[in-house]
């Protein structure tokens, strides 16, 4: 029910009420869309990274809002196929933590194997796509 008043609030709001609704210093433009979502503009790109874990400033004027994220693709070449559960969250912590010091804000949403399974029968390494969340 939230997100259907959240969704008729928006159709009945101007961008600029939106905008003033919000009241968050690093946003600077919102447009509604026909969907009914609302696309916010931030003044950089540390100012998204820094207010998408914590809605609560969204929240305010709209309970059901929810970031969306984009996601990046990585393909690494290489990965030894025994023991790599592609599709596992463990698996994704692992590679997170391993790479910890270089990336230290590094979020892997989900890995996939570029090939399929039939693919890679016999083979010993393979190639894996990572999703993250950052272009660095």
């Amino acid at each position: 029910m939230e997100e259907k008043e959240d969704k008729d609030k928006v159709k009945k709001s101007t961008n600029k009420e939106i905008l003033q609704d919000l009241n968050h210093l690093g946003v600077i433009a919102v447009k509604k869309l026909e969907s009914g979502d609302v696309r916010i503009f931030t003044v950089a790109k540390g100012v998204q990274e820094t207010l998408s874990p914590d809605l609560a400033w969204v929240q305010k004027g709209f309970p059901s809002a929810t970031p969306e994220t984009t996601l990046y693709q990585v393909l690494v070449h290489g990965i030894r196929i025994e023991g790599f559960r592609a599709k596992e969250g463990e698996t994704n912590i692992q590679i997170q933590e391993e790479n910890g010091r270089l990336h230290p804000r590094l979020k892997i949403a989900q890995s996939t194997w570029m090939k399929s399974q039939r693919a890679r029968e016999g083979k010993t390494h393979s190639s894996v796509i990572l999703s993250v969340q950052s272009q660095s």
